[in-house]
């Protein structure tokens, strides 16, 4: 009887045929090799089946209609084997020794449930930035860090699979759908224990050609929806009001950074305005509200 892998390794896939076959590369010159990879097309119409032929051999393929990546990261689940499941998108990349650092993360801390780790940024506009999240974490409470800052890069996530069966699966709701996965890490940062590796273990790849207003709000009114769910969990660990109103100043300060980048200045003046409200001693929010004013008036 043949034995489950290890690992099952879940790559959601929409229309990243350019993209795709280099990800899967970088998944098999891993040096730990007990593993199964699970690649969820989630109805592309690009031609994303056809440079995957050469892989079916080593892959499980699943189509299925489009339904955003929570749906298809949930069907990768659904047929995961292995006692760890282990996101990777599908126009990141792994360094090679990703599946075996983490494996043994998880042997050296039974008590751990998920574990991520650090980055390196590469891409459009961007080449080959480390991210280090330790300066971003201001708690002992991992869910306190997550609800504060994003600090959880999905491509570096390994999570026992058992932990689905109690905190359920990636939200599918089209409200969710650009915040899903850190909805998902708060799930299990309030049941379960969460380690951070402090190594690089994946290269995440930027894309920013798409960015647009429609995006941008798209984004950020989920991020909104994620903060204000979990705030009362944060709370009931000592947190005051003030802690949330520094947190709506930070979501507002980088709403209207992000309008700005585009062009919005008049809408970036609106939420540098309300970042002030949360925080009128903020002279960073203070320069870029006058600075926009000054801008979309003239």
């Amino acid at each position: 009887m043949e034995k489950n892998p290890k690992v099952s390794v879940v790559i959601p896939t929409y229309n990243s045929a350019q993209f795709i076959v280099e990800t899967l590369e970088s998944v098999f010159a891993q040096t730990y090799k007990d593993y199964e990879v699970i690649v969820v097309d989630d109805g592309s119409t690009d031609n994303t089946k056809e440079v995957l032929k050469p892989y079916m051999s080593k892959i499980r393929y699943i189509y299925k209609e489009n339904g955003g990546a929570a749906s298809a990261r949930n069907v990768g689940i659904k047929n995961a084997q292995g006692e760890y499941i282990a996101f990777l998108d599908s126009d990141d990349l792994w360094l090679p020794e990703k599946l075996e650092k983490q494996v043994r993360y998880f042997e050296k801390h039974p008590q751990i449930d998920m574990v991520f780790a650090d980055c390196i940024r590469f891409g459009e506009e961007v080449s080959n930035t480390p991210r280090n999240y330790t300066k971003r974490l201001i708690s002992n409470d991992m869910f306190v860090n997550i609800w504060w800052y994003n600090i959880v890069p999905t491509s570096t996530v390994m999570v026992r699979k058992s932990c689905f069966e109690k905190v359920g699966l990636f939200d599918e709701s089209r409200e969710l759908e650009t915040t899903e996965d850190k909805e998902m890490w708060l799930r299990i940062a309030r049941e379960y224990k969460v380690g951070y590796l402090k190594e690089i273990v994946t290269k995440y790849r930027v894309r920013t050609s798409g960015y647009s207003r429609s995006n941008i709000d798209r984004a950020y009114n989920s991020a909104k929806l994620v903060i204000d769910k979990y705030w009362k969990d944060v709370k009931t660990r000592g947190y005051t009001r003030k802690f949330y109103n520094l947190k709506l100043h930070r979501y507002y300060l980088n709403y209207g950074l992000s309008l700005f980048s585009i062009g919005d200045s008049k809408g970036a003046h609106m939420k540098f305005r309300e970042a002030l409200r949360y925080n009128p001693k903020s002279l960073k929010a203070l320069f870029w509200y006058l600075i926009t004013s000054l801008n979309y008036r003239s």
